[in-house]
């Protein structure tokens, strides 16, 4: 076990690295590209607009900030082939990186907008809880996602709807 996680660290690096002899020009005055799906993204990925990467199989889920468009997506980048797997538009850059179930992948904007994705990039769900708060941290926990935001409460939601089924104040 330890030599797999060793060997994906290895796959991580020489993907960034290789990156770097690509065909894309840097220009700061030019924004980052929307990336195509079915087509190649190390040809465009220069190291910007790109953030919050995390590796699960053969896949690199990354989502984007501030890209040409004013638009913010949620990437799977297939790090085999070096071709977008899928994309789907998210209302802002993320807080963290996705989680990932056994069946769904789980973002969560800097907002607080929670969205579910199955595996192949289908769009399961999407909830925003209240608009006055800004979301921290999103993790699984009794078989649901708690998400902890920065006034310090504590909301617990179903993962299969995403309705919420608890909510909690911490008092310090």
């Amino acid at each position: 076990m330890k030599y797999l996680g060793f060997a994906v660290i290895l796959i991580c690096l020489h993907t960034l690295f290789s990156c770097q002899n690509n065909k894309y020009d840097y220009d700061p005055s030019e924004p980052y590209p929307e990336l195509i799906v079915g087509e190649r993204w190390d040809d465009k990925y220069d190291n910007r607009g790109l953030q919050n990467g995390i590796v699960k199989g053969h896949f690199l889920y990354v989502n984007t900030i501030n890209i040409s468009k004013g638009k913010e997506y949620l990437y799977c980048l297939n790090l085999v082939t070096k071709k977008v797997a899928w994309k789907n538009e998210v209302d802002f850059f993320a807080s963290q990186p996705v989680c990932i179930s056994p069946s769904q992948i789980f973002y969560v904007s800097y907002v607080g907008n929670i969205y579910s994705f199955s595996l192949d990039g289908k769009k399961m769900w999407s909830t925003k809880p209240r608009i006055d708060f800004t979301a921290y941290k999103l993790n699984p926990a009794n078989n649901n996602l708690v998400l902890i935001d920065t006034r310090h409460e504590v909301f617990e939601f179903d993962k299969n709807s995403g309705k919420i089924v608890k909510h909690y104040v911490i008092i310090e």
